[in-house]
């Protein structure tokens, strides 16, 4: 049957129901009635198949959920928030989707893929992880990630089907542990010294008094060092200038 389909926000939360970050839904009566003698007829109970055509992108969509409780409005239910995201539906405005009861088997054999490092925040992770999937999950699907802690643990091995009820089961459970890999160090950047390298570069300022400047033959300055003896003739600064500007005069 059809119904529409809204996100979390809507739901009238006066009984502090909550289906966040979970694949339970908030159905209505409709639904029940509809399919009763299923539900009955089922002591495991059943999960529900939600389908929904994107007109946008031209694709359908596949979830399963749980039923939380029967108490939607009539013709509605109310899906988390996750349920939208994968089935791509719009968050502004409710969906028509399609809900039939679905009748998984229980699960006989489940692997999951872990970090090392989660190893070391909870030992007894068989038990840690059954007491999560008890209290949060009615069946779990393959290739399905399931947030523990910080860490996220992936279902890579399911038995005898791609979804299975666990809520009535003794299930063998598999872990395939993956080893963290720490990152290389980055190798440091050598830049040559310019001023410590075979090419190094040394500066000095020596400051002149104006004895120590002279003019020689091509009218370029001369300096003369303390320790030279120099025939030249030793000159003012304006008397330099003045020698200069001669010099070239006459060239």
């Amino acid at each position: 049957m059809e119904v529409l389909a809204y996100p979390e926000a809507y739901i009238n939360n006066t009984s502090n129901t909550v289906i966040k970050n979970s694949q339970k839904a908030i159905l209505c009566q409709d639904i029940l009635r509809k399919y009763e003698k299923e539900i009955l007829d089922n002591p495991d109970g059943c999960i529900f198949k939600i389908t929904y055509f994107n007109p946008t992108f031209e694709c359908t969509s596949v979830s399963y959920v749980s039923c939380l409780e029967f108490s939607a409005p009539e013709n509605s239910c109310f899906l988390p928030n996750t349920i939208f995201e994968n089935l791509l539906m719009d968050f502004n405005q409710p969906s028509l989707v399609s809900i039939e009861i679905f009748n998984p088997p229980q699960a006989t054999f489940i692997k999951f893929e872990v970090m090392d490092t989660l190893l070391d925040m909870i030992p007894d992770l068989k038990t840690g992880l059954e007491e999560l999937l008890t209290k949060q999950h009615k069946f779990i699907s393959k290739n399905q990630v399931i947030p523990l802690l910080d860490h996220s643990i992936k279902v890579i091995q399911l038995e005898p089907f791609d979804i299975c009820l666990i809520n009535n089961t003794e299930a063998e459970v598999e872990f395939d542990i993956l080893k963290k890999v720490p990152l290389p160090k980055p190798e440091p950047i050598i830049r040559p010294n310019i001023l410590n390298g075979p090419f190094s570069i040394s500066t000095r300022t020596i400051p002149l008094e104006d004895d120590e400047v002279q003019i020689n033959d091509t009218g370029d300055l001369q300096i003369n060092d303390d320790d030279s003896t120099s025939s030249s003739e030793k000159l003012t600064r304006e008397e330099i200038r003045q020698k200069r500007l001669a010099f070239f005069a006459n060239k």
